[in-house]
């Protein structure tokens, strides 16, 4: 072998190690485990028994792409987590949990102790930073704009670093399980333009704004089979301003509740976000001295007159019992869309007992708005289960709207420039037994001709006639079909009679057998109903968001008559 064959054949197997080297680096990814009580900053951190201790540990390093962070079921951390690097589009970097026990827990409350008597039943202790809440043994306090307020155990007063509470014994006995807690970090998790990040499985709580924080350019986040509740701001947050923006972003299979402006939010740059499968409720609650928050939500996309958003699909979410019914219309929406882009979708969602409307459609255009079940929103007048408002082009397909005060709302509004509610598609939607009307199309809604034109309202149920079932322009008020398709200018191919619904007062919308809103319906290309089955099970399309499935009697049936 003279020596240039030697060359090339060492450059070769050099070049074959090095590939194998390139092709099998995740495979060099490493797990490190978090343990707040028995870990030691000091560990190696690389197995169960020989954890870290702080999640200041974990800032302060640089992980490579496809590395776990595990953090110990049953465990508290009372610290901020700030994702410091980025993983790879085929290995994120994940944060998630290790463990049998509860998830463990990210806090943004510090507890409360060393305190003396100030007066009558109020105690005081030293509290550096103003917390915007303070939590009594996990229950919130009520905040109180005095300490010559404060009467009623668990309402709480901060000033000049210390922090007053109510109790009529010292706290530190009075509360054990964990004792008074103060919100004093901003966020429990906060990260900016990192990419390829996923967090799964931890509990984000008690934050003194957002539970969960990010921020500037940032591709592929997902968050999964996490518990983000009792934050002041808002549970989760993504806040971009151009040219940056959160894209790819995966919100699945989460609880997001008590969380006192909203559950989450996606704001001013974004695109391609799936948000699926999560539990939204009892966020956006205030008490007006306390926390007089406005425009809260259950979920909410916006963009904002600077800001782009786009190709957001909202599916499979159950998302109930936000707002306070003791403030008005804005407070308590529960799916909004607002000033955003072309390609959004809410679709599958149950939606019910909001106080304000169920879903909303705001300063948007051509958004799809199909088989959601959107029920009981009616704590606030002109509440609507569907709400359209200054939005062009968009489809409202298949969904069942009852007990809300109005099913369905259409209108333009001047929001200092020209806007218009124009050739939107409201087809095979049922809307029927609201409290007040079944239809309110008005400003636009009704084709005016000046704020509005083009909308078609064909092959849906508006449920029985009755006085004033429909209202077409302002106060233009239509007891009947026929009046009302005298006014429309066409037939409508309306289902005009009650829908035979099993049981809407228990929650069960689907046909019963005979209803006329089976195979009425028209085909919008749609292939699943609300709970999956296919469509269509008849010789048509159903009206709403169920397509009735009979029974179908067993193939090679043979009755032997006697």
């Amino acid at each position: 072998m003279n020596t240039n064959e030697f060359v090339q054949k060492v450059q070769m197997a050099i070049l074959a190690v090095f590939s194998v080297f390139v092709m099998s680096s995740a495979s060099w990814a490493v797990t490190y485990y978090v343990d707040a009580t028995n870990g030691n900053d000091s560990n190696p951190g690389i197995s169960e028994s020989t954890p870290w201790k702080t999640i200041a540990k974990v800032n302060s390093l640089n992980f490579q792409p496809g590395d776990f962070i595990l953090f110990k079921r049953g465990e508290v951390w009372r610290e901020q987590l700030t994702v410091p690097s980025s993983g790879s589009s085929s290995n994120p970097i994940v944060f998630g949990a290790y463990g049998i026990l509860d998830k463990p827990v990210i806090s943004g409350a510090d507890l409360v102790t060393e305190w003396l008597n100030s007066g009558t039943n109020v105690w005081k202790a030293p509290c550096i930073r103003e917390p915007n809440q303070v939590f009594f043994d996990g229950m919130r306090g009520l905040k109180k704009t005095a300490k010559t307020n404060l009467n009623t155990k668990k309402e709480w007063y901060w000033d000049s670093n210390v922090l007053y509470v109510c109790s009529t014994s010292d706290p530190d006995t009075a509360f054990t399980s964990p004792g008074v807690e103060a919100a004093v970090r901003d966020h429990g998790i906060f990260f900016t333009g990192k990419d390829y990040i996923t967090i799964d499985g931890l509990t984000v709580q008690y934050a003194n704004l957002s539970g969960i924080n990010i921020t500037g350019d940032i591709d592929n986040f997902i968050l999964q089979n996490s518990t983000i509740s009792y934050n002041y701001w808002r549970g989760f947050e993504s806040v971009a301003t151009d040219p940056d923006s959160v894209n790819n972003v995966i919100i699945q299979d989460n609880i997001f509740s008590y969380n006192l402006a909203g559950g989450l939010t996606g704001m001013a740059m974004w695109d391609g976000w799936t948000i699926q499968r999560n539990q939204v409720n009892n966020n956006a609650g205030l008490s007006t001295e306390s926390y007089p928050f406005n425009f809260t939500f259950g979920i909410k996309m916006w963009a904002g007159d600077a800001g782009s958003g786009t190709s957001s699909t909202i599916t499979k979410n159950k998302v109930y019992d936000n707002g306070d019914n003791s403030f008005n219309a804005t407070h308590g929406i529960g799916i909004w869309i607002d000033e955003a882009d072309s390609g959004n979708v809410v679709k599958y969602n149950l939606v019910y007992n909001n106080n304000s409307h169920g879903i909303e459609i705001e300063l948007t255009d051509a958004v799809d708005v199909y088989r959601n079940v959107v029920y009981d929103h009616a704590n606030t007048a002109y509440s609507s289960g569907i709400y359209i408002y200054n939005s062009n082009s968009s489809k409202v397909y298949s969904n069942t709207l009852e007990g809300n005060f109005w099913g369905l709302g259409l209108e333009s509004k001047d929001d200092g420039g020209l806007t218009t509610v124009s050739n939107n598609l409201i087809k095979n939607n049922i809307s029927s037994e609201n409290t007040t009307r079944e239809l309110s199309a008005v400003v636009g809604g009704e084709n005016d001709g000046i704020n509005g034109s083009g909308n078609i309202y064909i092959y849906n149920c508006f449920g029985v006639e009755s006085i004033n079932f429909i209202e077409w322009g302002i106060a233009n008020f239509y007891s009947t079909y026929d009046a009302w398709e005298t006014a429309y200018g066409s037939g409508t191919n309306s289902v005009k009679a009650d829908p035979l619904m099993v049981d809407p007062g228990k929650g069960d919308f689907t046909l019963q057998r005979g209803s006329p809103c089976i195979d009425t319906g028209t085909d919008l290309g749609l292939t699943q109903d609300f709970i999956g089955t296919s469509i269509p099970q008849g010789e048509g399309i159903d009206v709403g968001a169920f397509e009735y499935k009979s029974i179908a009697p067993p193939k090679n049936l043979r009755i032997l008559l006697p």
